[in-house]
């Protein structure tokens, strides 16, 4: 293990963890506050997206500091390898040969910079995909929106909100939306954020709440949602619950509908048992009708 970390690669490793990890924390930080909301975490992963980017085509930046980092550990600043680069063996008929890059320093900047640094960022695309498409619902609420677009473009955004949540907003929305750009278009150049917005019509013209309900459910709705995704974590947690040391022989079916109706116990209390229970037997009788 020390003649491990005793290599220059693993050095140029730590300091790319630490490129990497650094601005993720900071992300996840603020994923975390109290005072987190959508927007503010889509735009510190779209700028954490174009460092990655940026750090990707700056591969000497990241050695020259790993070379300082060596130096002062007193580590040799060299790629070489005592293990001999394995080959595919070529047969007879075989036109084509099996090519590997020659120089350790490319070598390692293929397989593990460039490797790592793609991995991080298409993670990040995919797996925060769903953020970024419910933050862009909420377009039409976002002050430099409507201050930007047209009466046009704003009913358009708003109609798209109103489908996506019509439990929750009204199609007022979007009369509403166009009485706030006409009306009040001008005082909002000092408002930047949602939360800034839900202020102004709440606290600053509390008379004027009554005409805009319909922003305000939606300013509401939005920093409401949760900004990190716990589905993944109850699940595991459910089923390290259900999968005992007594059950350990449970099919992966069986697992799965179990998992599902302890997530949504609240729906399932709603459901009629004995009514699922007749329809069933119902559909599996074999009596032949008269």
């Amino acid at each position: 293990m020390q003649k491990y970390f005793e290599r220059f690669s693993s050095v140029v490793t730590v300091v790319l963890l630490s490129q990497i990890l650094g601005p993720l924390d900071i992300i996840s930080k603020e994923m975390q506050s109290k005072s987190g909301d959508l927007s503010t975490t889509t735009i510190l992963l779209d700028s954490v997206m174009r460092d990655l980017l940026a750090l990707r085509n700056n591969w000497e930046t990241t050695l020259s500091c790993a070379k300082l980092l060596a130096d002062s550990w007193g580590i040799k600043c060299d790629f070489s390898d005592p293990k001999r680069v394995s080959r595919v063996k070529k047969f007879f008929d075989e036109l084509s040969r099996d090519s590997r890059l020659e120089s350790p320093e490319k070598r390692f900047q293929v397989e593990v910079f460039n490797t790592v640094i793609d991995i991080t960022t298409s993670q990040l695309k995919v797996r925060f995909q769903s953020l970024r498409d419910t933050d862009a619902l909420f377009q039409c609420i976002k002050p430099n929106i409507i201050m930007e677009k047209s009466v046009d473009e704003l009913l358009e955004l708003s109609k798209v909100l109103v489908k996506e949540y019509a439990d929750d907003i009204s199609d007022e929305l979007c009369d509403q939306m166009m009485l706030l750009k006409l009306t009040l278009g001008v005082k909002l150049a000092d408002v930047k954020t949602i939360r800034e917005l839900a202020e102004f019509l709440l606290i600053k013209h509390a008379e004027l709440s009554s005409s805009f309900s319909e922003v305000i459910t939606a300013c509401l709705l939005y920093l409401t949602l949760p900004v990190t995704v716990a589905s993944a974590e109850r699940s595991f947690s459910k089923l390290k619950l259900i999968k005992t040391y007594l059950r350990s022989t449970m099919c992966q079916v069986r697992l799965s509908s179990l998992g599902m109706l302890s997530i949504e116990s609240q729906r399932l209390n709603d459901l009629n048992i004995d009514q699922i229970i007749d329809n069933f037997a119902d559909a599996k009788s074999r009596r032949k009708p008269f």
